[in-house]
């Protein structure tokens, strides 16, 4: 599989930085740059890429549109980086269409690993962030799951399953929770990707907030 990204960031050091890391990465087809949120949809229109990286530091709302103007103009996946401290504003972020955020100092791997996935039809979210947002997203809306669904998907997931996502909902990276756990990454992963499955989610947040909640409702019944 070949990939066609869009790079947005207003810095020009960074954007060619990144778009560098990326013209690296065998699997890279074409890295086409955006200066402003108008070059990314424009580029987005007639490039027709996989994944459109944006930086979105304290331009909540107008990276808001230009990601939904994206979607409507294109199939890309968007995926946007931010400084840590902004974590309350990416809700609005993903509520406009992203399907992958990443922190800027994120590390080359974590950046490929997460155009792979997002390539793949896939959600991706920052380990370094997934405990963060767990939080803020439950703030603000605790999903809700009636006791024949509660039910249904105790019975689908295993204990490992619940283990695993009760571990990305504290934030731990796969690495780290193959770590705690004695198995290999690539096991993790397929925890993981298994859970997505069965729960008809595509992100890391989205299951862990469910899981989250399945675990205290089991708690709240002993």
């Amino acid at each position: 599989m070949t990939v066609k990204l869009v790079v947005f960031h207003e810095e020009d050091l960074v954007r060619a930085g990144l778009s560098q890391i990326l013209r690296q990465w065998p699997e890279t087809e074409a890295v086409v740059e955006a200066a402003d949120a108008g070059q990314a949809v424009r580029t987005a229109a007639y490039l027709q890429p996989d994944v459109v990286i944006m930086e979105a530091n304290g331009r909540t709302e107008e990276r808001a549109a230009a990601i939904q103007a994206i979607r409507e103009r294109s199939r890309a996946g968007v995926l946007v980086l931010t400084q840590k401290g902004l974590d309350r504003d990416v809700l609005q972020i993903l509520s406009a269409g992203a399907v992958g955020w990443l922190y800027s100092s994120a590390t080359a791997d974590v950046l490929i690993d997460a155009v792979q996935q997002i390539a793949a039809g896939r959600g991706f979210i920052d380990p370094a962030a997934v405990r963060t947002l767990v939080e803020v997203v439950a703030d603000h809306n605790v999903p809700t799951v009636d006791r024949r669904e509660e039910e249904r998907l105790r019975s689908a997931l295993t204990s490992r399953e619940l283990e695993v996502m009760s571990y990305v909902s504290q934030g731990l990276s796969n690495h780290q929770i193959a770590t705690r756990l004695d198995v290999s990454e690539n096991t993790v992963k397929t925890h993981v990707s298994r859970t997505l499955n069965k729960l008809g989610m595509r992100s890391r947040v989205e299951a862990a907030l469910v899981v989250r909640h399945l675990r205290l409702q089991l708690a709240d019944t002993r």
